[in-house]
């Protein structure tokens, strides 16, 4: 069976992140996007879904968080959205 994992970069001005995610995971995490609440929901997700999920993220959060929490949701967004389009998902 094929390995279902990814791992994707991205910097822009505001924010820069790194996520890994291993769907035939355990529910294993480590994320660090400096916003707790944000950090608490995608932890309770991976662990309630089962899948491994490594992020981190870092930003402007003294200006605002929403870059960051954007940043985070687009990564997430873009590569699920592309596993379930193809069927791998």
């Amino acid at each position: 069976m094929t390995a279902r994992t990814a791992t994707v970069t991205r910097k822009t001005r505001e924010t820069s992140i790194r996520v890994t995610l291993d769907l035939d995971g355990a529910g294993k995490t480590s994320i660090k996007t400096g916003i707790g609440f944000l950090d608490h929901l995608l932890d309770a997700l991976a662990c309630h879904a089962r899948f491994d999920l490594t992020l981190t993220c870092e930003g402007d959060l003294a200006v605002d968080d929403h870059h960051t929490a954007r940043t985070a949701r687009s990564r997430w967004v873009k590569r699920s959205t592309a596993r379930w389009e193809s069927g791998e998902g």
